[in-house]
This record gives structure tokens, C-alpha cells and sequence, in this order.
């Protein structure tokens, strides 16, 4: 496991897709013995799995479970044991294990972990000093609380896509389902806090955390204008409603963009200095008011002159000049990106059904300390022997009578 300050405290993560296996990577990436407990099938069938997707060179492999780009970057420190919770010996494990553990977390439907025996009740009767952390879409209780929770459609009942658009009145999405990964750093958050409680108090906690809920407050500043200013003007692609510029300019190049913003009128005398192109001396950005009524002007004068640059080294020198500025890059761009490796942000990984691949790191450096001790996702069921034999006892006839029965497995099903 990877060292740092959560060593020591042992993680039942039954978490899926996005939301909840980024809380539980945050949680293994500081020192957390995270062990992933999947099911079977959880990664998808032997043949033809598809579950997950992005496969290394666009390859499923022999063992595509095993494969997949979005489950391993998102699941590494982790140790994998697989469980059917449907079999009723899995249920003995799987409450042996909770004794022996601090946490638990999960991303199921609203009361799927009752439905299967495995509740709040259940847990704390195994240990009464567990904390358990249950992540459905929209919570455990309230009106939505049985609806089928995606991030793309958790996104526009937050009111995010009303705030998004390109001047045309429709509503855009982001398309990366954004509630997932702060519901994943809130989850984060939530152990942590329930986990210091604990260790003050002794008591353990029944953790309810809505996705949906955990994204709003990320532009709760928005909702606030919107209740003081009823009548605020709808949002305008990338522009701002007190500052101008504020937009992408097209670079040099087939799709090259950089972001430009004077939030002042020193950033915006230094940007006129910069530039060189007379827009101090133009009466219609002579004030910021001035600039925001000709803003359409602006965008078309700034664009002219950035269409000839290069993004990158235009935005360094922009920022040497004080003027807020960043190009936009492509993954290609952000994977070469040399502050972030000078930094240490990336870290290779050699997977055994893959190869060596760089990874977001932890942007989390604690005494200077970011990845140390780090281990690639595991393979499906890497664990079980471990798990079994170490932390609960078994022998190796009784694992094997484990898989015999379809209790555990280190492969999907056919």
C-alpha cells in the first residue's frame, strides 16, 4: 500500500464507476489498506468485455477485465477481492472483514445494501465503530432518492446547464458527468471527518451523502447572485458578466485556443501594453463598462491578433506580463506538460496486463511526500488468497471450496 498518513486504517470499498472509486483512490493514495471487494462480474464477462472501456492500444486482450484504462487509473493502491454478496457464506466473509475494518463505502442504489442484509444495522452489529459511507445519486431519503443516477444526469438537476451556453438559449452539459468527481473528493472529506470524530469520541457514523447534493456548492456563488439579481442577463458562451475580455481566442494552428481574462484595469493596460495593437487609445474600451457594452468589437480585435501566435508561448509571456492567461491543451499536451513533471505529478505504473503507464498522480504532497509506496490496480481476485488466508483464517482447502462454490473467483464468468 502507499505510504502515508492513513496507514492503518482499512477500507471496504464497494464502490463503481467514477464518484466512488475516486473517494476510495483519495483515501488509498494517503496510506488507506483499500480493499476493493467486486463481484464477479463487476468488471464485465470473460468474453467480450467491453465494461469500462479505453483499452490499452484499443486492445481487450486475452483478459480484458483486466484491461481497462478507466477502471485502472482509477482503482490503483488497492487490493482486489472478489465476493458474490448474493451467496450467504460472501455475507459471513464480507461481515468478518467489516469487523476487522474502519470503513465502508458504497455507491449503490438507495437501499440496495439493505436489500441485501448488509445495511447500516448489519455493519455497526459487526462493528460498532465502523464508518459507513453510502453514496447513492440522490441520498437515502427525499422524492429522488429511488431514481437512476448517472453524472450526466445528476449535472443538469443541479442547474449547472443553465449556466452553461453559447448565446443561442439552449443549455449545455459538460459531458464528463462533473458531479462524480466531487462527490468522489466530498466522500473523501466525509470519511476523513468521521474517522477524526471517531478517534475523539469512539463512535463510528452512518455517513448519507447525495451526489447531487455534493456538486451544488461548488457554484453555490451563482445561485446566490441569481437570488440577489433575479433579471441577470443569461449566460454568454465563455464571457463573464462583470469582466471583459474574458473568452478563448483561436491560436495558430488547426485547433489551438488560449484563455485571456482582465479581471482590472491594471490587467488590462497590461494587456494593451503587451499586445501593442492600440486598444488603449480606442474610446470603446476606454472603461470597463465601455468594454463589456463593445464586447463582440473586443473578442474580434483580440482574436485577430492571437490567430497568428503560438498558444503556449503566448500565454507564458502573457503572464509574465500579468495578464491571466492559459492555453488550452489537449490531453497529448497536458501529458508533456513540464511544470506538472517537474513537479512530480505523474507516476508510471507497470500493470501485468498492460505496461508501464503515467497516471495523475496526488496533488497532495504532505512533508513533501506525493507518491511513495504506490502499486498499480490490481487484477481481478489478485487478492483473495491474501485476504482469506491472512486476515481471516481460512485454509487452503477452504478457499478453494470458496471457488468451487462461486463465493469468490480471480475471473469473470463466461
Amino acid at each position: 500500500m502507499a505510504d502515508g498518513p492513513l496507514n492503518g486504517i482499512r477500507v471496504m470499498d464497494l464502490t463503481r464507476v467514477w464518484a466512488g472509486p475516486l473517494g476510495g483512490r483519495i483515501l488509498a493514495d494517503l496510506g488507506a489498506d483499500v480493499i476493493k471487494v467486486e463481484a464477479p462480474n463487476g468488471r464485465g464477462a470473460a468474453r467480450g468485455a467491453t465494461r469500462g472501456g479505453q483499452f490499452a492500444a484499443g486492445d481487450p486482450g486475452d483478459r480484458p477485465w483486466n484491461r481497462q484504462g478507466s477502471f485502472n487509473k482509477l482503482n490503483r493502491n488497492r487490493r482486489s477481492f472478489v465476493l458474490d454478496l448474493k451467496k450467504p457464506r460472501a455475507h459471513e466473509l464480507f461481515l468478518e472483514l467489516v469487523a476487522k475494518s474502519d470503513v465502508v463505502m458504497e455507491n449503490f442504489s438507495a437501499g440496495t445494501m439493505d436489500d441485501l442484509g448488509l445495511g447500516y444495522e448489519a455493519l455497526s452489529a459487526a462493528n460498532p465503530t465502523i464508518v459507513y459511507l453510502s453514496m447513492p445519486g440522490y441520498g437515502l431519503t427525499g422524492p429522488y432518492r429511488d431514481y437512476v443516477a448517472y453524472g450526466p444526469s445528476i449535472e443538469p438537476m443541479t442547474g449547472l446547464a443553465h449556466l452553461l451556453g453559447y448565446g443561442d438559449g439552449t443549455p449545455r452539459v459538460t459531458s464528463i458527468a462533473l458531479p462524480d468527481a466531487t462527490a468522489g473528493t466530498v466522500a473523501a472529506s466525509a470519511v476523513m471527518t468521521a474517522l477524526w470524530r471517531r478517534e475523539m469520541t469512539g463512535r463510528g457514523a452512518f455517513i448519507d451523502l447525495s451526489q447531487h447534493e455534493g456538486f451544488i456548492p461548488f457554484f453555490a456563488g451563482e445561485l446566490v447572485a441569481h437570488q440577489i439579481e433575479p433579471d441577470l442577463p443569461p449566460i454568454s458562451s465563455n464571457r463573464h458578466r462583470l469582466y471583459a475580455p474574458h473568452n478563448v481566442y483561436r491560436c495558430a494552428g488547426g485547433d489551438d485556443w488560449i484563455a485571456i481574462s482582465a479581471r482590472t484595469e491594471r490587467e488590462w493596460q497590461a494587456l494593451t501594453h503587451f499586445a501593442g495593437q492600440g486598444w488603449a487609445q480606442d474610446p470603446r474600451f476606454a472603461t470597463a463598462a465601455a468594454r463589456q457594452q463593445n464586447e463582440e468589437v473586443l473578442d474580434a480585435a483580440i482574436g485577430a491578433w492571437t490567430a497568428n501566435l503560438e498558444k503556449i508561448e503566448l500565454a507564458s509571456m502573457l503572464q509574465d506580463a500579468g495578464v491571466p492567461a492559459g492555453a488550452v491543451v489537449n490531453a497529448p499536451e497536458l501529458l508533456s506538460e513540464p511544470h506538472l513533471h517537474a513537479r512530480g505529478f505523474f507516476v508510471e505504473l507497470d500493470h501485468p496486463d498492460v505496461w508501464p503507464v503515467s497516471y495523475p498522480g496526488t496533488p497532495v504532497r504532505i512533508d513533501g511526500v506525493g507518491a511513495s509506496g504506490w502499486t498499480v490496480a490490481p487484477t481481478l481476485g489478485q487478492h483473495n488468497e491474501a485476504i482469506l488466508g491472512e486476515l481471516l483464517g481460512l485454509s487452503a482447502s477452504e478457499i478453494a471450496d470458496l471457488y468451487t462454490a462461486g463465493v469468490t473467483a480471480d475471473r469473470p464468468p463466461a
